[in-house]
């Protein structure tokens, strides 16, 4: 059960009382000028139309509760009364989907940092270039372990971790690359981390541990 199904719905419940309410007020006054009943077939339609209110008023409670919706009133005892209710209902749907998008951006955005951890130079263990590489990839995680992660969040991490995410093409695409898009790399890692790290990449001299 979605909340766009409960919003059609409610819309199609809304429509149907209007014209059911517009029928009633006739047949009520036509009661009251001349006495005759209503007709099976306006109270058939009373009857359903009530059975469809109590149905989606009970869908919205489910749901309401399941989202851990506080309800301002009592229980809802007419149709005007689920409109803020689904509203309430849609604002923590998107509030919640925004939130997983926000914490898969940041769990792939750590992901990218830890693999940098991962990087060492096998001829010069202590190689300055990567050291700095990877220390200013320490203070990234940082900053993303501790952000709030709204969307300009997620925005921002992105093109801080662009520099780490070349430096990682350029390793593993080694020797499969064409010449063309590994200078490019090689480019942009230099601008970013210093010509000594993309020059030793380019020569071999780092690898994924």
């Amino acid at each position: 059960m979605s909340i766009d199904d409960l919003r059609s719905r409610l819309s199609a419940l809304q429509a149907r009382f209007s014209e059911v309410g517009t029928c009633a007020a006739r047949t009520a006054a036509e009661i009251a000028r001349a006495g005759a009943p209503p007709s099976e077939e306006l109270l058939a339609q009373l009857t359903a139309t009530a059975a469809d209110f109590h149905t989606l008023r009970e869908d919205v409670l489910d749901l309401a509760a399941t989202r851990e919706i506080i309800l301002a009133n009592d229980t809802p005892v007419a149709l005007r009364d689920l409109v803020p209710l689904v509203d309430a209902l849609a604002a923590t749907s998107a509030s919640a989907q925004r939130y997983r998008r926000h914490e898969a951006g940041r769990t792939a955005a750590l992901h990218v940092i830890d693999r940098v951890q991962g990087i060492v130079c096998e001829d010069e263990p202590a190689f300055a270039p990567l050291l700095e590489c990877q220390a200013r990839a320490r203070a990234l995680h940082a900053d993303i372990a501790r952000s709030v992660a709204r969307d300009g969040d997620v925005l921002t991490w992105a093109e801080r971790l662009r520099p780490f995410a070349d430096l990682l093409e350029m390793l593993e695409g080694e020797g499969s690359m064409d010449d063309e898009h590994m200078t490019k790399l090689s480019e942009q890692v230099a601008e970013a981390f210093g010509r000594p790290l993309a020059t030793a990449v380019v020569r071999g001299r780092l690898r994924l541990r």
